[in-house]
């Protein structure tokens, strides 16, 4: 009797054990089996926040996916993933396509999800930009791209008595002193030297705070962009530029050049993926690395970001918010970010807190510190809304205005044409 006892509870403890071992098969196909996907623009975006997230997030019951899709390729990407219902669960937006997207009705309301931002933590124009025409937030912005002016510092010390940061900013404070200190370099370089590449620079500066679309949600040309024109006009008749189209080889080759360019309007991330890059040298006295300088220009703009939303039809919306809130709510995650990327933080407290970092004494710009100047332009770059159309019409508009000024068409051939192109671009919507 004894024998029958001992065997039966066993086969109950058995049987126990067998009932456990199955519940814990059960919760790991329901919790640590599960796959969160986030699409980011490039692959050292897509390692550099899963290793930041993963390191202050160890104990997570889901799988981490962070895919790189190339922000050109964005479009395409998702509407496959929509017909293979495949959606990610995580998507990072572009000024290209993040108006599209926030009217397309396939994003989520984050506030209604959950997500808590304070608007006052962040710089307006880069938070405003999520909001849809129905004033719900369907995207968050992380990544702000303010704009400065990169010059050279030897140029200016030769041509125009100094090459220090706060006197240059002051000789392109304004479009009119931007114009005299373009005219006194060609003058004084004996037309070795333009202040610019070509006018197509000056679009984003120019053009920052317009919209193609107005009130009543049809095409018009503003005074600003009339006067875009002319001013675009004056500069080529002038020969205040080469001419020379944005990102081109003539464009880039007045990088690494001694002294036909003397300077660029770009972004943070521009500086690093395009002067850098294109200076001909790693360290200072090779090609024209260490010879520049960070100036703030006569406009405060933006010239990208990044914008973080979830689509409707995500399958793991909670683990999702996890993820947006940790990198544009947390501010000590995207301190750890940022400081880690060097890109610039569309979080005010951030910003403030890492601006004057050691890692921002910058050697290509002759040690100076450009993220202070990032910080002090976002803080005056106005709001404006991510128009559907926008980014195709202002395309559209430099493209008509660079054949103007070149002597391809007249004036009021390029309005027309671009008045064309505009409706055309509504009405293929």
């Amino acid at each position: 009797m004894d024998r029958i006892i001992k065997i039966i509870a066993l086969l109950i403890a058995l049987c126990t054990l067998l009932s456990c071992i199955g519940c814990a098969e059960e919760g790991e196909n329901t919790t640590q089996g599960k796959t969160v996907t986030a699409w980011v623009y490039s692959e050292q975006v897509a390692q550099l926040m899963g290793s930041t997230f993963k390191s202050d997030n160890p104990g997570l019951e889901w799988n981490l996916d962070i895919k790189a899709v190339d922000a050109g390729d964005f479009e395409e990407e998702f509407a496959k993933a929509e017909a293979e219902g495949k959606i990610p669960d995580i998507v990072l937006l572009s000024p290209e396509n993040l108006a599209k997207y926030l009217e397309s009705g396939k994003l989520c309301d984050l506030v209604a999800l959950g997500l808590e931002p304070d608007p006052d933590r962040y710089y307006s124009y880069a938070y405003d930009m999520g909001f849809d025409s129905t004033n719900s937030q369907r995207a968050m912005c992380w990544q702000a791209d303010p704009i400065l002016f990169f010059y050279r510092r030897s140029i200016a010390k030769y041509y125009l008595g100094t090459d220090d940061p706060a006197e240059i900013s002051q000789m392109v404070s304004s479009f009119d002193s931007f114009i005299e200190t373009a005219i006194k370099l060609k003058e004084a370089s004996g037309g070795a030297t333009r202040i610019l590449a070509g006018t197509e620079d000056l679009l984003y500066v120019y053009m920052n705070s317009e919209n193609w679309i107005d009130e009543n949600g049809r095409f018009a040309i503003t005074d600003e962009a009339e006067k875009f024109i002319d001013t675009a006009y004056t500069m080529e008749n002038e020969s205040l530029t080469w001419g020379a189209q944005q990102y081109s080889q003539a464009w880039l080759s007045g990088i690494s050049d001694g002294q036909s360019v003397f300077g660029y309007f770009m972004s943070g991330i521009g500086l690093d993926n395009v002067l850098k890059k294109a200076c001909g040298g790693d360290i200072a006295g090779e090609g024209s690395f260490g010879d520049w300088a960070a100036a703030v220009g006569f406009s405060s703009c933006n010239m990208g970001g990044s914008w973080m939303a979830i689509p409707e039809d995500a399958k793991n919306k909670e683990e999702a918010l996890y993820f947006v809130s940790y990198f544009t709510c947390e501010t000590e995650a995207m301190k750890k970010y940022f400081l880690a990327s060097g890109d610039f933080c569309a979080n005010t407290i951030v910003s403030e807190q890492i601006q004057f970092d050691p890692q921002f004494t910058e050697s290509f710009l002759g040690g100076q510190n450009y993220y202070s100047l990032l910080a002090d332009s976002a803080e005056h770059i106005p709001s404006k809304k991510a128009g559907k159309f926008e980014s195709r019409i202002t395309s559209a508009f430099a493209e008509n205005v660079t054949a103007y000024t070149q002597g391809y068409k007249t004036r009021e051939q390029a309005i027309e044409d671009l008045k064309k192109t505009a409706e055309q671009i509504i009405n293929a919507s």
